[in-house]
């Protein structure tokens, strides 16, 4: 007789984003107060609301399965993944990848060749920066308790919590009504600014010198593309000329 052991997968759950963020709490709890979270028959109830939870579910998914399929239309041709798209250069530019083909000495050129010429590299890449995600929290105001929890738009497929572990700035939050004043007070997407440093005073003579992952390239930048990348330095530059007032 032979016995295989093979671990049984179990369902994710109706809330599985929410249940690992419990268990790590529960975890920390148990050992703060000994107790054995498996073996010693806790019954642990949540403010998880199934309804409300499988409503947020379905909701998430129709409208990042919508938004997907939008981008991938709009990347889709010539000017989408691949070197003719200047947004895409710049993706490239900014990848490990590329950065390891300038430490082995190849100069832009021939950095962006090598990478162009990996169709790996390049559907891993367009994968990741035209994948929609998404997250969805529910609490209810009058008590501050978790009513549905959506991280992600598949566990299975996409386990990271975008509610919890995706650190986003507030900066970035905070670009839409930036772009939206300037839109609405007669800029277009296509006016440029210069991507270069910047500095704006601030009350008590301190001075705000906004930043951005990459160095500044001193050439134009279109609005569309400064939104697309989330370039915190044309950002700075639009909000001082439309004014705190707008």
């Amino acid at each position: 007789m032979r016995v295989d052991f093979e671990r049984q997968k179990e369902p994710p759950g109706p809330a599985p984003h929410f249940a690992q963020q419990l268990r790590k709490w529960l975890i920390a709890w148990a050992d703060r107060n000994d107790y054995n979270i498996y073996s010693d028959g806790l019954i642990v109830r949540t403010t998880i609301d199934a309804r409300l939870q499988q409503m947020a579910t379905q909701a998430l998914m129709q409208q990042a399965n919508q938004l997907q399929g939008i981008a991938n239309n709009a990347w889709s041709g010539r000017d989408g993944c691949g070197t003719d798209s200047e947004v895409f250069r710049t993706f490239m530019r900014e990848s490990p990848e590329y950065k390891a083909a300038q430490d082995a000495g190849k100069d832009d050129a021939a950095a962006m060749k090598q990478l162009a010429a990996d169709r790996g590299f390049m559907r891993a890449l367009c994968k990741t920066k035209t994948d929609v995600q998404a997250g969805f929290v529910a609490i209810d105001p009058r008590d501050g308790q978790v009513r549905a929890w959506v991280g992600s738009r598949d566990f299975t497929n996409e386990p990271f919590d975008h509610v919890v572990q995706a650190r986003r700035q507030p900066g970035s939050t905070f670009k839409a009504f930036v772009y939206g004043a300037a839109f609405a007070g007669g800029m277009k997407p296509d006016d440029t600014f210069i991507d270069q440093p910047v500095e704006i005073p601030l009350k008590g003579g301190e001075i705000w010198r906004p930043n951005d992952d990459v160095p500044p390239t001193g050439k134009p930048m279109t609005l569309r593309d400064a939104v697309a990348l989330s370039r915190n330095r044309i950002t700075a530059q639009v909000m001082e000329k439309v004014g705190p007032a707008a």
